[in-house]
C-alpha cells in the first residue's frame, strides 16, 4: 500500500505533467524549439546566473523540507506520531526526487559546453526552471498546511 501512495505522489504531480510536456515538445515540437533556442539573445553574464537558479532552489528546498519536519524538537515529536507521516514523509521524498532531478538537469547544458543555444538544451533548462518552481511552491504550500496542522494539535 506504502509503495503505491509513493508511486502515485512520483506519478500523480504537476512535476510529472511538466516532464510529460517536455518529452511532447522534445519529440513533436523540434522546430518551435529550435526557432525559439535561434530568436534568444541573452547576455552571457545574465546566463551564468540564470544557470544558478535552479541549483539554488534546490538548496532552498532541501532546507525547507528539513524543516517542514524538523523545525523544533516538538513539531518533529507530533508530526513523527502522527498515523499519517509516512504520507508526509512520501510527499517531502518525492520533493526531494523532483529538485535533485530538475537541479541536475539544469545544468546538464552546460556540461556539454552548449548553453541554451539549441532547442532541446533551451527545454532542458527551462523545463528545469519551471519544475524547480513548481516544487517550490509545492513546498512553500506545504510549510504552511504543516503549521496549521502543528497550531491545531498544540
Amino acid at each position: 500500500m506504502k509503495f503505491l501512495y509513493q508511486l502515485r505522489v512520483l506519478l500523480i504531480s504537476f512535476e510529472s505533467l511538466i516532464i510529460i510536456g517536455s518529452l511532447y515538445l522534445a519529440v513533436e515540437q523540434k522546430e518551435i524549439l529550435q526557432r525559439a533556442a535561434a530568436s534568444l539573445s541573452i547576455d552571457g553574464e545574465v546566463l551564468k546566473y540564470m544557470m544558478l537558479l535552479p541549483i539554488a532552489l534546490l538548496a532552498w528546498i532541501a532546507k525547507e523540507l528539513r524543516d517542514l519536519v524538523f523545525e523544533n524538537a516538538r513539531v518533529a515529536r507530533l508530526l513523527v506520531s502522527w498515523p499519517d507521516y509516512w504520507k508526509l514523509k512520501a510527499h517531502v521524498s518525492a520533493a526531494l526526487v523532483f529538485a535533485i532531478t530538475f537541479a541536475v538537469t539544469s545544468v546538464t547544458p552546460w556540461l556539454f559546453q552548449a548553453g541554451i543555444s539549441s532547442g532541446f538544451n533551451l527545454l532542458l533548462f527551462a523545463l528545469s526552471l519551471l519544475g524547480q518552481l513548481s516544487v517550490a511552491a509545492s513546498v512553500y504550500s506545504a510549510r504552511f498546511q504543516i503549521q496549521e496542522f502543528v497550531m491545531q494539535e498544540l
